[in-house]
């Protein structure tokens, strides 16, 4: 069931992405330039896997049953469940597409050079802390 609703989230921010839903102030992708679509797509691909690992964590436990790990980010809370974690992701994706489009080709650039090394950074963390790529993926 999880993974059908991440399939569903998937496909809905897509459908806002490529206009399909979208009213014309959600139809920027198109108008980008190809190193804005794949910062863009670059980014959507990091935060995926952030919530696999996120997702995989949250349901590891010890051989004696306490969970192993928690979730560090206030916004979710603790013990956040799958959908919880699906659905703020999947606005916060939606938020940053809308914001982007309005911003200047300049406000996007220093985004991109912000936020990816940081999405990277979490996601190392991730991985040297036990949500290793091998075991998420």
């Amino acid at each position: 069931m999880k993974y059908l609703i991440a399939l569903a989230a998937i496909l809905f921010v897509g459908g806002f992405l490529d206009g399909t839903y979208g009213a014309d102030e959600f139809r920027h992708f198109n108008d980008w330039s190809k190193q804005e679509k794949l910062a863009f797509t670059s980014f959507v691909a990091l935060q995926a896997i952030d919530i696999k690992q996120t997702v995989w964590g949250l349901k590891q436990k010890t051989p004696d049953g306490r969970w192993m790990f928690r979730e560090a980010n206030p916004v979710y809370g603790a013990r956040p469940s799958t959908g919880k974690v699906l659905a703020i992701q999947a606005i916060a994706t939606l938020g940053t597409y809308y914001v982007l489009g309005k911003a200047p080709k300049k406000a996007r650039r220093r985004f991109y050079m912000a936020m990816i090394p940081i999405k990277l950074a979490v996601l190392v963390r991730n991985n040297h802390i036990g949500l290793t790529f091998s075991k998420v993926i």
